[in-house]
């Protein structure tokens, strides 16, 4: 009895000790959105000089390439930046300590398409079938 409570509680010690030294996924996407707001300061400018409203960034976190790490799908929410067509929609990931924009729309609606264990990852934008391959997406018929 006495050591299967020693094995429990060295166990319990090291599932804390893992916890305490892997980032929380919460904290990597609050850091990877203070990226994009960063990456993003110059098309809120722009959005500010049309018409004095600030830019708004939609994002969304998703494991597009099923890598184990979030991308962010953001939305442009500015008249500056939307029309009749959609808003301009990014998706963008970090990569060597910079933002790689793996595709660029105009598109009312981004959605994934693909289950995280596919080995072709797909996206629907407006209903139309987009593939990432070689790290952009490109139309998928």
């Amino acid at each position: 009895m006495r050591r299967s409570m020693i094995i429990s509680i060295i166990s319990i010690a090291i599932m804390m000790m893992a916890s305490a030294c892997a980032p929380r996924t919460d904290d990597l996407e609050a850091a990877f959105r203070e990226r994009l707001v960063r990456h993003y300061a110059e098309d809120d400018k722009a959005a500010r000089a049309v018409n004095d409203e600030p830019l708004r960034l939609d994002i969304t976190f998703a494991d597009l390439d099923g890598d184990g790490t979030p991308e962010a799908i953001v939305r442009l929410d500015h008249p500056a930046f939307c029309g009749s067509r959609g808003c301009a929609i990014d998706i963008v990931r970090v990569a060597d300590d910079r933002i790689v924009v793996l595709g660029a729309f105009i598109a009312h609606e981004v959605e994934q398409r693909s289950r995280p264990a596919a080995a072709c990852r797909y996206l629907s934008v407006d209903g139309r079938a987009w593939a990432l391959v070689n790290g952009r997406y490109e139309p998928h018929f």
